[in-house]
C-alpha cells in the first residue's frame, strides 16, 4: 500500500464562508474563540518542532496567549538566528521584531523532572499544552521526558487542562502501540532500532515511558510520532499520518515548521484523541534519501547499506496543507 491519511485543516471561518455560499446567505463571519496555548521546549530536534509552533501560534488569529516554559538555557535558544530548519528566515530577528510578539510570555523552569520546582507554573488561563520535551539524537540534548511529562500531566489536572500534544519519536513501543521497526519500508528503520537498543537506549526508554506516562492519564492527547526532521528539509506546508502500520508509507523526512504548525492545529482545533500517530512528509518520498540529523553521518560512517527504492508509484494523494 502506499496510502497515507492527508491532514487538511480548514480554519472554521472557511468552512463557514463556503456554508453561506453555498446557501447564498448574506450574514456576518463568526468570530472564532480565542485560545491560550502552553508550549514546553527541551533542545533537540523535537524541541525544535515545539519552537515553530511558537511562531505559527504568534500570527494565528485564534491565538490570544502563549506560554513558552523551558530552562534559561533552551529559552535563550529562540534568539538565535538558525532554528536547525531549512526555512531561510532569521527566525530569532522574526520573534523578537513580530507585532505579534506581546502574545509570548517567557517562564523559566530550573529543572523539568523537580515536582517543587514545576508548581511555579500557572495553566489555569491556558486551553491546550504543547510538549517538545524528550530528544532522541545520540549524545545531545535532554533525557527527561518521561519525569518532565509526568509533571506536566499533573500541572494539566490540577487546573483542568485536558487537550495535550506531545512530541514523540517514531519506532517507539509503549502502551499506546508499536512503531516498531520504525520506517519499516527502509533499511534505516532496522538500523534505529539497533540504535535504540544499545547507544540511544537511554532516549528510548525516557521516549516510550513518557508515552506510557500519557496514556495512564485521562487527557485527551495526541502523541506524535515524527519520522525523520532532517535540518536541510525544507518547509512544504502539509504533512502525512501513517495509516495503518506495514500497509501504508510516509515521507521519511518532514520540515520541523510543518510539524510545528501540525502541532498548533491540533492544540486548538482537535482531530486526533488519545492516539500516537506516525507523522512524515508526502507518500511520494518515502524512499528518498535519508536527513535526519547526526543519523546519516552515522550510516555513512558504519557503511551501512540503504537500499532507496524509485518513488512511489499510483500515490494518489494531493497536497494536505496544515493551516
Amino acid at each position: 500500500g502506499t496510502q497515507a491519511t492527508k491532514i487538511i485543516k480548514i480554519p472554521k471561518e472557511h468552512k463557514q464562508q463556503r456554508k453561506m455560499s453555498t446557501q447564498f446567505k448574506m450574514t456576518a463571519t463568526p468570530v472564532l474563540k480565542q485560545k491560550s496555548i502552553a508550549i514546553f521546549l527541551s533542545q533537540g530536534a523535537l524541541g525544535d518542532c515545539a519552537r515553530h509552533c511558537i511562531l505559527h501560534a504568534m500570527h494565528n488569529k485564534q491565538v490570544c496567549k502563549i506560554k513558552v516554559i523551558s530552562t534559561a538555557s533552551s529559552l535563550s535558544t529562540l534568539n538565535g538566528d538558525w532554528w536547525h530548519c531549512a526555512c531561510g528566515i532569521d527566525h530569532g530577528r522574526q520573534l523578537k521584531l513580530s507585532a505579534n510578539a506581546y502574545k509570548i510570555e517567557k517562564i523559566v523552569v530550573d529543572n523539568f523532572t523537580d515536582p517543587k520546582a514545576m508548581d511555579v507554573i500557572d495553566l489555569s488561563d491556558i486551553d491546550a499544552v504543547v510538549s517538545g520535551l524528550g530528544n532522541r539524537q545520540i549524545c545531545y540534548g535532554s533525557r527527561y521526558a518521561k519525569k518532565g511529562t509526568e509533571n506536566i500531566i499533573r500541572l494539566m489536572e490540577r487546573s483542568n487542562v485536558t487537550r495535550l500534544v506531545m512530541m514523540s519519536s517514531m519506532g517507539v513501543e509503549s502502551m499506546l502501540g508499536n512503531d516498531k521497526p520504525c520506517l519499516e519500508w527502509r533499511e534505516e528503520g532496522k538500523f534505529m532500532e539497533f540504535l535504540a537498543n544499545t547507544i540511544c537506549r537511554r532516549e528510548y526508554n525516557d521516549l516510550a515511558g513518557a508515552e506510557n506516562s500519557v496514556s495512564r492519564s485521562n487527557l485527551n492527547f495526541v502523541v506524535v510520532r515524527a519520522v525523520g526532521l532532517g535540518e536541510k528539509v525544507s518547509p512544504a506546508g502539509e504533512c502525512f499520518v501513517q495509516r495503518k502500520k506495514f500497509d501504508d508509507v510516509v515521507g521519511a523526512d518532514v520540515a520541523k515548521t510543518d510539524v510545528g504548525r501540525f502541532l498548533l492545529a491540533e492544540a486548538i482545533e482537535p482531530t486526533i484523541e488519545r492516539q500516537a500517530i506516525v507523522l512524515g512528509s508526502r507518500p511520494e518520498y518515502a524512499y528518498k534519501a535519508f536527513d535526519e540529523p547526526h543519523l546519516a553521518d552515522v550510516l555513512r560512517s558504519r557503511n551501512v547499506t540503504c537500499f532507496l527504492r524509485s518513488k512511489v508509484k499510483d500515490a494518489n494523494s494531493s497536497p494536505a496543507t496544515v493551516a
